[in-house]
């Protein structure tokens, strides 16, 4: 379930990240012929505005999705989060009033999810590696005995 659960969420991570570059992609398209006419600079303006409006949605839900999806691998690992009241890590005021991680939120959890990860492999190895060699020992010692 947690596997369908992930690609699903990469999926729309995704799609919305394409659907954001496609969107500012035809802008700066058109905001790059505007200027080659020479067209008045209301004109190039407006174009800017018309293009923060359409990405700036697409651009809280692509930051609210991230924010679930770190939320999640957080709270599997038993990860503390920092708090709400944090105005340098959580964001709430947006127009879909959705409680997000800003970017420098986003960076502390995502470095303390590879902190947590990156013990529990150092703890597994720790005790992993040595276990192989007694196995790769022993497997020399017998095939040494049935010659």
């Amino acid at each position: 379930m947690q596997l369908v659960q992930y690609f699903e969420e990469r999926r729309q991570i995704y799609r919305l990240s394409r659907e954001l570059a496609s969107t500012r992609r035809f802008y700066e398209r058109h905001i790059t012929e505007a200027r080659k006419r020479r067209a008045p600079r209301a004109e190039i303006e407006q174009l800017y505005d018309e293009m923060r409006l359409q990405t700036e949605v697409t651009d809280l839900e692509l930051d609210r999705l991230i924010t679930i999806r770190l939320r999640r691998v957080a709270d599997r690992l038993l990860l503390t989060l920092p708090k709400y009241e944090d105005k340098e890590v959580w964001e709430k005021e947006n127009p879909l009033n959705y409680l997000i991680l800003t970017h420098e939120g986003m960076k502390s959890v995502r470095r303390s999810i590879r902190q947590a990860r990156r013990e529990a492999a150092e703890y597994f190895l720790k005790w992993v590696v040595p276990m192989i060699g007694i196995i790769g020992a022993l497997t020399g010692l017998i095939a040494v005995w049935k010659r």
